[in-house]
């Protein structure tokens, strides 16, 4: 639940709603189908979705030791599935706040830039795929944030 929607029912015990802050609380209950049907898409899929980065990362980059490329498949798959959550909790702060600054820190001690170049590069072809065009519009910012996050060029 996002912050405006948890801070609306926090108003509860002071006072009722105001007329627009129900039609926020209705406009979150009203979204919330189609972020759950994402939701499940993402959590329905990450095996095939993943299996073919990973597929094509060892293929485009064998230079770099399996073990890198292991971290970043897992950060990867990290991304996505908190980035579903965020998408399903209407909350689009869940994914820095929980994990890009995390991965942020501890990254560079692995030197997986180039990695994560190449990953988010093919995550970005993958969901073109495998989404709609509603679907990815949902899910690109976050996985934009995290792109611009991790893969600095």
């Amino acid at each position: 639940m996002n912050t405006e929607t948890k801070n609306l029912v926090y108003q509860a015990e002071n006072r009722y709603l105001t007329p627009e802050e129900i039609g926020a609380f209705e406009a979150a209950v009203k979204s919330m189908p189609r972020r759950l049907s994402l939701y499940k898409l993402l959590r329905d899929r990450e095996i095939k979705i993943m299996q073919t980065i990973a597929d094509q990362l060892e293929a485009q980059l064998p230079e770099v030791a399996p073990k890198i490329l292991e971290i970043a498949i897992k950060n990867l798959i990290l991304v996505v599935r908190y980035a579903a959550m965020a998408i399903l909790t209407d909350d689009s702060a869940f994914l820095k706040t929980r994990l890009l600054d995390w991965l942020e820190q501890i990254s560079p001690a692995y030197d997986l830039q180039a990695v994560y170049i190449a990953s988010f590069k093919l995550l970005n072809q993958t969901l073109k795929k495998e989404l709609t065009p509603e679907q990815l519009a949902l899910l690109q910012p976050l996985i934009n944030s995290a792109q611009s996050t991790l893969a600095v060029a």
